[in-house]
C-alpha cells in the first residue's frame, strides 16, 4: 500500500516545498538514505538533468525516528528552453 508523503520536492534550490516542517537541504535529506540509494539517485538525477527526462526510484531510508522504510521518488524536469531548470515531484512512502 502506498501513502502520499506530506511534501513534494524541488531540486532547483534543494528545498522541500512543504508547509509541514522545516526546510532541509538535499544533502541533509540524502543523509537519511540507506547505503547504495544515494549513489543510485545521483546517477538518475544527473541523467535526468542532462537528457531532460524524468525518473522514478525506490530508496530505503532510515528516518530519525522509527524503523527503516521505503520511499518512492518521482522526478520530472521543469525545462526552460532546451535546458532542465530543476527537477520536481512527489515523494511517496511505500
Amino acid at each position: 500500500m502506498m501513502a502520499l508523503s506530506e511534501s513534494c520536492f524541488s531540486a532547483e534550490v534543494g528545498q522541500n516545498n512543504s508547509s509541514h516542517g522545516p526546510l532541509i537541504s538535499r544533502t541533509e535529506a540524502v543523509a537519511f538514505y540507506c547505503e547504495g540509494s544515494p549513489a543510485q539517485m545521483e546517477r538518475l538525477r544527473s541523467y535526468a538533468i542532462s537528457h531532460r527526462r524524468g525518473f522514478t526510484i525506490d530508496v530505503e531510508i532510515h528516518p530519525a525516528a522509527g524503523p527503516n522504510r521505503w520511499m518512492r521518488l518521482i522526478a520530472a524536469p521543469v525545462c526552460l528552453g532546451n535546458q532542465a531548470a530543476r527537477l520536481q515531484g512527489p515523494r511517496l512512502i511505500i
